[in-house]
């Protein structure tokens, strides 16, 4: 392992020490903030699948009868809209149905576990002195992580799923657009 720090050119990983180290905080302090960053990090997840899976659905949900208006404004010149082009546009009313399917069961997936309870807190603070009250709460945001892994990661296959289905959406309307135009 230490080759791997050498050769990147970053200083050898040292062992944990018991105690306040030369930086004069604790290990429990140390653990408290980490926790604390990582749960902050699972919450700005959350909150950007969530944008994410609207805006998808958003552009989904204008591109289909945007274009269809138009392949229906050119089949009105006369010519009918080409087979390639009705296939296509049909695949792409099937993709816009998956990304409506996709971003439901994605907006399902609301809340994250965020342990411990500020009233549980009060209580504790008044039983507990500092390192012990932070290294509870560090333990309660590590159950937390633990707990939020899974949902974060069931979302993010939700809202994969529906990214999938808008590109192939975009792809099925341009070939639709373009085999009406070319054919």
């Amino acid at each position: 392992m230490v080759w791997m720090f050498r050769r990147r050119g970053l200083p050898p990983m040292r062992e944990p020490v018991e105690g306040p180290g030369e930086s004069g905080l604790h290990s429990s302090e140390v653990y408290h903030d980490a926790a604390q960053h990582f749960l902050d990090r699972q919450i700005r997840t959350m909150e950007t699948l969530d944008t994410q899976t609207a805006q998808y659905l958003s552009a989904a949900s204008l591109a289909l009868p945007v274009t269809a208006a138009l392949l229906g404004l050119s089949a009105r010149g006369g010519e009918d809209i080409h087979r390639v082009g009705f296939v296509a546009l049909v695949g792409a009313l099937v993709c816009y149905v998956l990304v409506l399917i996709f971003s439901a069961a994605a907006s399902q997936i609301r809340g994250l576990e965020y342990r411990p309870d500020i009233a549980t807190v009060k209580q504790n603070s008044e039983r507990y002195e500092g390192i012990f009250l932070m290294q509870w709460i560090a333990n309660e945001y590590e159950a937390s992580i633990a707990e939020n892994r899974r949902v974060l990661v069931q979302k993010a296959r939700w809202a994969g799923a529906e990214a999938l289905a808008f590109y192939a959406e975009g792809l099925l309307l341009s070939i639709a657009a373009a085999a009406t135009l070319l054919l």
